[in-house]
């Protein structure tokens, strides 16, 4: 019973805060403080200098010699595979664009570990229960930049090599990736000041990314929009942790004290990634941040589950 109660005391810890930024972001839209052009436009930011400086900041504090390859490499073949089945979805059935179905497998695909698991698991579990969100993290970073690289080239205007291949040095995901790699890359290791700077920047993005969402949030929305918010709550809170659950506990033989941490990830809320960049690409951000909310409220539910369960 303590247990219980401790979960839920860091559940209100960790969530009340999240909540409050995403309604303090919503009453803005509702009361047009901001509107959704204004939004879009706090968003380039997180896009531009938020998403490099988190990319930059989780190298430089990963310890490759840390990870557990097989258990990482499990869940990302359960997020790549829920990413394509669900683009393929929202291709096939919803008639989008190449783009806006790599946009919704992404939502669908990637999890609000950042700023939603580590916390609530930094105060439950040690370092070593740590490690696999942080490898997680990583290997994000890694898919995160090959989604916009194909969305870059998908967009693309001009197909030739060369044209291509410039255009990846604006490529946010892309720079803050070659940034981290750089810096750990500096004899003596990494200069305070810099690791300071990466991780000032990158606590930024998460906050002013839900506060964006909130205001999208207010927006009004179509039939369309709920149909497919329904779709990407569903896989990413449903089907994500189901096949995690089968493919790393059963198939793989982890138990599940040791797995933890990494189902917990599984069943986070929708991730702010795919928020983030939908503008980039003319992608409509409704659906995405009503899936955010939607899969958070079911994710609250969760996860006290599986900590007091595990």
């Amino acid at each position: 019973m303590t247990d219980l109660l401790s979960v839920f005391d860091v559940l209100i810890d960790a969530v009340v805060p999240v909540a409050c930024i995403f309604g303090i972001g919503y009453l803005s839209g509702i009361f047009r403080v901001f509107d959704k052009q204004q939004a879009l436009t706090i968003l380039k930011f997180v896009g531009m200098f938020g998403v490099p400086s988190i990319s930059a900041s989780i190298l430089i504090t990963t310890d490759v010699t840390a990870m557990d390859f097989d258990l990482s490499l499990s869940y990302l073949a359960v997020e790549v595979a829920v990413y394509l089945f669900a683009a393929a979805i929202a291709r096939v059935v919803f008639a989008v664009g190449i783009a806006e179905a790599l946009i919704i497998g992404m939502a669908c695909s990637f999890s609000n570990h950042v700023l939603f698991i580590y916390p609530i698991s930094q105060f439950l579990f040690d370092e070593t229960l740590l490690q696999p969100i942080k490898t997680i993290i990583a290997t994000d970073v890694i898919v995160l930049t090959l989604s916009i690289i194909v969305l870059d080239f998908i967009t693309s205007s001009r197909r030739t090599l060369s044209a291509h291949i410039v255009k990846q040095i604006t490529n946010p995901a892309l720079v803050g990736f070659a940034i981290g790699l750089g810096l750990v890359m500096i004899p003596g290791g990494v200069p305070l000041s810099l690791e300071r700077t990466s991780l000032f920047i990158a606590q930024s993005a998460a906050p002013t990314a839900l506060f964006v969402s909130g205001i999208l949030l207010s927006q009004k929305s179509d039939a369309r929009n709920f149909q497919l918010a329904s779709v990407i709550t569903v896989m990413k809170v449903g089907v994500f942790p189901l096949i995690a659950l089968m493919l790393i506990v059963w198939g793989r033989g982890y138990d599940l004290d040791t797995a933890k941490t990494t189902m917990l990830v599984a069943v986070a809320p929708v991730g702010l990634m795919a928020l983030t960049f939908a503008p980039r690409y003319n992608v409509e951000t409704g659906p995405i941040a009503i899936a955010m909310l939607w899969s958070m409220i079911i994710s609250i539910c969760l996860i006290p589950i599986i900590v007091v369960l595990a």
